[in-house]
């Protein structure tokens, strides 16, 4: 009886495998985004990936285009309620957190992650921005806590705008950089600046991506010649 239950159990496994692999092309197909600079992404090592946040939709492209195997999303535990949408988030790395809450056990799963080498996507505005509009909701401290504490790089990410239904959208991927200036010191007195540092980081970013897409229409090989002659 027991061999039957843990036959069933990996059969469910790999039927829920199954639509998660799926659903990755699915999501391309449904929520077309071009990416720029996609190389800048870390697949080798262990990575904190930050978005700014509109709702539901914005991991899709991150998740369907960018991640690897070793992946994981963290995510509001309001999603898992229904045991079919819970069992398909975990095929894809998802770490449902309670919001508002110590939840400690979501900071394990997320801190071990990060220890086996693996990239942790989450939204430092800590909830979603209920208006279609460029300006960041005020960030949380949970990714500089998560970079200091383990030494992880950041892998700013940005959306132009709001995802939509089969509409063409934009994703910047920053260069990655870490929090190295504050490490060795104590946690509570330094995560602040190095969350204003973050939102600092990602504030670049908006400005470059706009300019991207309003200047110079997505062509990076014009924005590029640009920003060299800016140099120079």
């Amino acid at each position: 009886m027991q061999s039957t239950s843990s036959e069933n159990e990996k059969q469910a496994a790999w039927i829920y495998r199954a639509i998660g692999k799926v659903g990755r092309w699915v999501l391309r197909f449904i929520w077309p985004t071009k990416i720029f600079y996609p190389d800048n992404f870390i697949r080798d090592r262990r990575a904190i990936v930050i978005c700014n946040h509109y709702g539901l939709a914005d991991a899709n492209p991150i998740l369907s285009k960018l991640f690897g195997k070793k992946s994981n999303v963290v995510l509001k535990s309001e999603l898992t309620r229904f045991q079919f949408i819970y069992e398909v988030l975990k095929q894809v790395g998802g770490i449902p957190v309670r919001r508002g809450e110590g939840d400690i056990a979501a900071v394990k799963k997320v801190v071990s992650a990060l220890n086996r080498e693996e990239q942790v996507l989450l939204f430092p505005e800590g909830t979603r921005n209920p208006q279609d509009i460029k300006e960041m909701l005020p960030f949380k401290d949970g990714a500089a806590t998560f970079a200091i504490k383990t030494r992880s790089e950041i892998v700013p990410i940005l959306l132009y705008r709001r995802p939509r239904p089969f509409r063409r959208n934009y994703m910047i991927v920053g260069q990655p950089f870490d929090l190295s200036a504050y490490y060795g010191q104590r946690l509570v007195e330094v995560k602040q600046d190095a969350t204003y540092y973050i939102e600092h980081k990602m504030l670049e970013l908006r400005a470059q991506i706009d300019c991207i897409v309003e200047q110079y229409r997505g062509n990076l090989k014009k924005y590029a010649a640009c920003a060299q002659k800016e140099r120079d």
